[in-house]
């Protein structure tokens, strides 16, 4: 068997493979029909995706404050948000006047459950 010939099996035995694995993984979407949320032809044809792909709830995860606060801190490796100015550059607290230190470091989570009642 020459070199050739063993490239052309390999590559005739993973297509068939390739094309197996691909026929059982694609199950076909039944289309629902279109419905007209907007007279916006744009914004109807986004409407009708999202309304198609997300059409069962229990698809949608539950939120609650501790999971989202978790996840926050996660993506920042624990680390507390960095301060910034207006134009976003680093602001040093230690720096600053401590009555403006606290005001900016402080966890308003209490105040905040406070107005949601």
């Amino acid at each position: 068997m020459t070199k050739k010939e063993l490239v052309r099996i390999i590559r005739e035995v993973v297509k068939r493979e390739l094309k197996n694995v691909l026929s059982e993984g694609q199950t076909p979407v039944q289309p629902k029909k279109k419905k007209q949320f907007s007279n916006n032809t744009m914004l109807n044809e986004v409407l009708n995706d999202t309304a198609q792909n997300y059409n069962d709830e229990s698809e949608w995860p539950s939120v609650d404050a501790n999971s989202l606060r978790a996840k926050f801190m996660s993506m920042q490796d624990n680390q507390p948000p960095v301060q910034t100015d207006l134009n976003n550059r680093p602001v040093d607290v230690d720096k600053l006047d401590p009555s403006v230190g606290k005001a900016l470091t402080r966890d308003y989570s209490e105040l905040v459950k406070r107005f949601k009642k």
